[in-house]
């Protein structure tokens, strides 16, 4: 049944044209709603507090002078301190230049802060997206479709990690120092650059010249 959805919509270009219109506005309509609800609530009101709730708190401890605290035990006490501990905790294990990019988000009440950050990470990843589906995207998007809500709920990264990984595929063959920097700014989860750059190495490689034969003489 889902195959025949894919092969339909590949069919014809207006149920393509349908599917993405319609695939988008619901993505935005739960950035709206996921965004209403920290602006009423917070982030700290349910059990199930989304991860952005922690990038805001790290961003707020980088202007405190604290940051250092973030990476002990103290940030799992910062959560619960907000929480009245009635929630999870998670661990703060980003590296140092991923609470440089999370920053200025500090300057901007909780929702305000998510929304920016959600819609922006959501904005590239489909224009990337886009890029390298092309006539496709409709069936990418309806495949990805659940993937992309959990996302924007959390608040995660994987908008911005998802991007910077398809910049790379992108620019690896003829812009690779475009993709050089892109794979750079991977540093934020350095695991995910290791196995993008593995992966994007190989091909080069075996696409190599051989060694000229010498000549007989």
């Amino acid at each position: 049944m889902f195959a025949e959805t894919l092969e339909s919509i590949q069919s014809s270009p207006s149920k393509r044209t349908h599917y993405v219109r319609y695939l988008l506005a619901t993505l935005a309509a739960v950035l709206g709603l996921k965004t209403f609800w920290f602006f009423r609530w917070g982030f700290w009101h349910d059990h199930e507090v989304p991860d952005f709730a922690a990038f805001h708190l790290v961003a707020q401890r980088v202007w405190l002078g604290d940051l250092d605290l973030t990476y002990l035990a103290a940030f799992m006490k910062m959560q619960a301190g907000l929480s009245g501990s009635s929630t999870g905790f998670m661990p703060w294990t980003y590296p140092p230049q991923f609470d440089l990019l999370l920053a200025p988000f500090a300057f901007l009440p909780t929702w305000a802060a998510y929304f920016l950050f959600t819609a922006t990470t959501l904005a590239v990843y489909l224009t990337t997206l886009r890029m390298i589906a092309g006539q496709h995207f409709a069936q990418v998007l309806v495949i990805l479709f659940p993937a992309m809500a959990l996302t924007i709920g959390c608040g995660q990264n994987g908008f911005l990690t998802g991007a910077l990984i398809g910049l790379v595929c992108i620019g690896v063959q003829s812009r690779k120092m475009f993709a050089g920097l892109a794979l750079g700014a991977m540093v934020i989860k350095p695991h995910l650059a290791v196995a993008a750059g593995g992966i994007c190495w190989r091909p080069a490689a075996g696409q190599r010249s051989p060694p000229p034969r010498r000549s007989r003489s």
